[in-house]
């Protein structure tokens, strides 16, 4: 947990970074740990829960900057616009087509299957 927070703060420089305190740098999450697949929550496995265990959808609230901006009241409404985004990325990949195919040609020729 230390090296999550305090040490991620650390390594980009922020000097206040990584804890909870007034003036501190905020962007936290809380997350619903009484589900089946968080239990048995223990002290000894709570950094263990919460990167193992733990999905997006145990999200209750995000706070950003200290700004609430996930939270139960808005959760639909946020969920709807992801949505939305998504048919508008899918119409637009529609009409550009699939275009030419990403993949690299194979390098260098020596290690290149023939087929």
């Amino acid at each position: 947990l230390e090296a999550a927070t305090r040490g991620g703060a650390r390594a980009l420089g922020l000097d206040r970074g990584g804890t909870i305190e007034p003036g501190a740098p905020a962007d936290i999450t809380v997350l619903d740990l009484s589900r089946p697949w968080t239990l048995p929550l223990r002290a000894d496995n709570l950094a263990s829960a919460i990167l193992y265990a733990a999905t997006g959808s145990d999200t209750l609230y995000t706070i950003v900057a200290g700004n609430p901006v996930y939270t139960p009241e808005n959760r639909d409404k946020l969920w709807s616009l992801a949505e939305q985004s998504a048919q508008e990325l899918n119409r637009f990949l529609e009409e550009i087509g699939p275009g030419e195919d990403p993949t690299p040609p194979c390098s260098p020729r020596s290690v290149c299957k023939a087929g």
